[in-house]
């Protein structure tokens, strides 16, 4: 009988990890992601700034959970309720900001859509979902909503307003995709059911560095600006490389369907 066991990949045979806590560092976390001597160092070198630092939970003025709404399809209007843009998780776009090709309608109770309305300078955050390659708690930053409707956001996301005169929006956004880029949510999520969960309590323990508001200004200034030219960049490049296709069957005499062609170039634009 062939022994499989020996044509596994090296990764299922890694070693367990094994570390000493101590009793008085243990408060209210008993998983031990919270104590990995990795998250340690992360957790200290996020703390080693020069700058002095506030817990994120000091600096904000509004918190609140989404709602997810009821179903137009299956629900009957009436005055209580209107019908909204809902983002949900799906429009976080990992590598800038939101993304609005795919953004869902549900009918929302109106004292629900005064308090969850978007607007600009609010913050997102992704308290449920995730997948096994990535952790849940990213972030989106709300600048222009180009809807005519009331937006606001799913269950499974939190909005967070900073309105603090120390610190600009944008610039604790630009803060928190950073650290999240880190890796620090990894360490501040627990599953339940295949769901993903942040412990919202340990996020806004954050410490969020207390820059001038000229550097903050600069900082985030850079961060949008680089985004949105790599954001063009990346759609110049698949316009580009779409073009090869089109050089390939002109020069061989063939006549691509115009049913493929703007495909083509949707997925082109994406």
């Amino acid at each position: 009988m062939k022994n499989t066991e020996r044509t596994k990949p090296k990764s299922q045979f890694r070693k367990p990890e094994i570390f000493t806590v101590f009793s008085d560092e243990i408060k209210n976390r008993l998983d031990p992601y919270f104590y990995r001597p990795i998250f340690k160092e992360l957790l200290a070198a996020i703390n080693s700034s020069k700058y002095e630092t506030h817990p994120l939970k000091e600096i904000i003025s509004v918190s609140l959970a989404g709602d997810w709404g009821e179903e137009p399809n299956d629900f009957t209007p009436n005055p209580d309720f209107q019908l909204c843009h809902v983002l949900r998780n799906t429009n976080f776009d990992n590598k800038y900001n939101l993304s609005f090709d795919d953004v869902a309608e549900r009918y929302i109770k109106n004292g629900k859509v005064e308090k969850l309305a978007l607007k600009r300078d609010d913050i997102l955050i992704e308290k449920s979902g995730g997948s096994p390659a990535q952790p849940v708690g990213r972030v989106a930053f709300i600048e222009e909503l180009p809807f005519d409707r009331p937006v606001i956001f799913s269950n499974f996301l939190q909005k967070i307003q900073i309105e603090n005169k120390n610190y600009l929006p944008k610039y604790v956004f630009t803060y928190l995709q950073a650290i999240y880029h880190l890796g620090y949510t990894e360490f501040l999520q627990n599953q339940t059911t295949g769901i993903k969960n942040l412990r919202l309590d340990d996020f806004f323990e954050l410490r969020v560095p207390m820059l001038p508001k000229a550097q903050q200004s600069k900082i985030a200034k850079y961060a949008f600006e680089v985004r949105d030219k790599a954001k063009e960049l990346e759609k110049k490049a698949r316009e580009t490389l779409a073009s090869i296709d089109g050089y390939v069957l002109e020069q061989l005499g063939i006549a691509a369907p115009r049913e493929r062609e703007r495909e083509r170039e949707s997925s082109s634009s994406r």
